[in-house]
C-alpha cells in the first residue's frame, strides 16, 4: 500500500509482511533542507501509523548531503520514533554518491540510531534477505 509519493521519493507499507519501504528518487538532488525536513516528516508520520517491525530504505538515487543540523533533527525526530515503536531491524541500500553515504552514515551515529539494528547493503536482494522478507 502507498502511503505517500511525491516527487523526491515514496513510501510504502506491506502490513503482511510488517515492512516499511522508503524509496528516493533522483529529483533527490534538488532538496534543499526544509524540503528534505518534509520528506522526513511524511516518513515519520508513516513510521508512527504503521509501526513496522522493519524499514528498508532504499537510497540508490539519494543524492542530498545531510547537513550537521539536520542531523540532529533526524535523531530527534526519525530515529527516536524508530526506537519508540520498536523497529527490529533498519536496512539500507546505497547511496551511490560516496559524499551522501557518508552523510547517512554519521546521521546514524546518534544516540537512538545507535539502539536500531542497522545495516548497509549493496543490493536489495541482499537488504531483503537480511530483514527476512523476500520480494513477491
Amino acid at each position: 500500500m502507498i502511503l505517500y509519493r511525491w516527487e523526491y521519493g515514496m513510501a510504502d507499507y506491506d502490513q503482511a509482511k510488517e515492512l516499511l519501504t522508503h524509496t528516493w528518487f533522483s529529483e533527490s538532488k534538488h532538496l534543499d533542507d526544509r524540503l528534505y525536513r518534509q520528506e522526513m516528516t511524511m516518513f515519520q508520520e508513516a513510521l508512527l501509523s504503521q509501526r513496522p517491525k522493519y524499514i528498508l530504505v532504499d537510497q540508490r538515487n539519494f543524492y542530498h548531503v545531510i547537513s550537521i543540523n539536520t542531523e540532529d533533527w533526524i535523531s530527534d525526530n526519525i530515529h527516536k520514533a524508530m526506537v519508540e515503536i520498536e523497529c527490529e531491524k533498519l536496512a539500507f541500500i546505497g547511496p551511490r554518491d560516496n559524499y551522501c553515504r557518508l552523510g547517512v552514515s554519521q546521521a546514524l551515529q546518534d544516540k537512538y540510531a545507535r539502539q536500531l539494528n542497522v545495516r548497509f547493503f549493496d543490493t536489495e536482494a541482499e537488504a531483503r534477505e537480511w530483514l527476512g522478507v523476500e520480494k513477491d
